[in-house]
């Protein structure tokens, strides 16, 4: 019995029960966390395995680069003659023994051309990184705002549930007056089963779109409740021009990647261009003679005469990709310049309606639902008056909360052709 004792109390020495007991709470109300966007932010950009996967990229040119920087090998030669012949050259007795180094120097800049490739490539690797994460910040914009239209859609859903259940109530009541028939109720009926299933349906959709948002920093099971509702207050949204964020679209990431790209050939072009003409090898070393005990030095230089291969068929091969290059690249800005404007027309559109359906439409729908059900319930309207007027309101706050979504998604679109990460990641310039 002393010794249960003791063994419980050195596990209570190592670790006490409290930190257990408080553990377990911490993992069961895990699921009751509230995320806001930049926590979302900070577990993907730490999680996520795609852009994990470009960091290894990353360090793989840079190795790359490094490796391109380093000079040629010298070769270390060893020539032996006279040795093992017949007569007088017997043996090693008359052997000539040469110990030479030679070492192959790249001439008209091809070590330089070839360096300044690899710093292209590292360049347009750190730019793939760049717009993977610019990318992802899109989707946790476009996905945190779905999730918040889904939650939004679920309150809409409730009240919706709760109207319909204090008008069964009221209808009821008058059916039992007898000013009232029994189908009233039935069809009231009908409305609130119609409008429960909408609910389960929305809070269906929820599920699904905290999976996707979930999913990005790498968790199967979405582990918190909802997210942060942010406010979108149209008056204080930045207003750029749209010349302005052209200007910044010429030093947007998508920009950058087809300049390096076409500087990128234009230096193969250079590289096929230095490979006509060949390099110089440059050798020394000593030749020792057994046959007088002498050593003399030696030396040599070797370069080869460019008279079959002049490298014509790449030179040209490179002048050709160049040309397309340079019209591939002029097509792909004028194809950025046109998604840029229309999603800066796309995006004032939105605002356009966000503003009316705020300030104006939902406001006097809600005005006309209230006036018609009260009418309603005096017998001035019909059921389908009611109802067509909650539908109204009901569908147009939907859309609003759709059309929030939208904005959202299309302002990181512009954001991501621009390369603003500062506004995606939901920072203050």
């Amino acid at each position: 019995m002393k010794k249960s004792i003791y063994i419980l109390l050195a596990i209570g020495m190592i670790l006490p029960l409290p930190h257990v007991a408080f553990a377990e709470i911490e993992s069961d109300t895990s699921a009751n966390i509230v995320l806001s966007q930049q926590t979302v932010v900070e577990r993907v950009l730490k999680n996520n395995l795609g852009l994990k996967a470009l960091q290894s990229e990353l360090r793989s040119k840079e190795a790359l680069f490094r490796q391109e920087k380093a000079w040629k090998n010298p070769e270390f030669e060893v020539e032996a003659e006279n040795v093992l012949g017949t007569g007088a050259s017997k043996g090693f007795d008359s052997a000539e023994t040469t110990y030479k180094f030679s070492e192959e120097f790249e001439l008209w800049g091809k070590r330089g051309f070839r360096i300044q490739v690899a710093e292209l490539e590292l360049a347009l690797s750190k730019n793939r990184y760049q717009q993977f994460k610019l990318s992802l910040l899109k989707s946790i914009n476009d996905l945190y705002s779905q999730v918040m239209a889904a939650q939004g859609k679920i309150l809409l859903a409730q009240e919706k549930v709760e109207l319909n259940k204090s008008l069964m109530t009221e209808i009821r009541r008058m059916v039992k007056a007898g000013r009232f028939s029994s189908v009233e109720e039935k069809r009231t009926h009908i409305r609130l089963s119609k409008s429960t299933l909408s609910e389960k349906k929305a809070k269906k959709e929820l599920a699904i779109l905290k999976h996707q948002l979930s999913l990005l920093w790498g968790d199967k099971t979405p582990l918190f409740e909802n997210v942060e509702k942010t406010e979108l207050d149209l008056e204080k949204e930045e207003i750029s021009s749209l010349g302005t964020l052209q200007e910044q679209l010429t030093s947007g990431p998508e920009s950058k990647r087809l300049d390096i790209e076409k500087e990128l050939v234009l230096l193969y072009l250079k590289q096929d261009q230095s490979e006509a003409l060949p390099n110089l090898t440059l050798s020394g070393g000593i030749k020792d003679s057994r046959a007088d005990n002498t050593q003399t030095w030696v030396f040599g230089a070797a370069f080869p005469f460019p008279i079959f291969d002049r490298n014509g068929g790449k030179i040209e091969s490179a002048k050709a990709n160049l040309e397309q290059r340079d019209k591939e690249t002029d097509a792909s800005k004028q194809a950025l310049y046109l998604a840029l404007t229309k999603l800066y027309h796309q995006k004032a559109l939105i605002r356009e309606n966000l503003v009316s359906l705020k300030t104006s439409i939902i406001p006097d729908a809600q005005d006309v639902y209230q006036s018609v059900r009260k009418g309603y319930l005096k017998g001035r309207y019909s059921y389908l008056d009611l109802f067509d007027a909650q539908d109204s309101l009901f569908e147009l706050k939907e859309n609003y909360a759709e059309a929030v979504a939208d904005f959202y998604r299309t302002r990181a679109e512009i954001w991501v052709l621009v390369g603003n990460e500062i506004k995606l990641k939901g920072e203050s310039l």
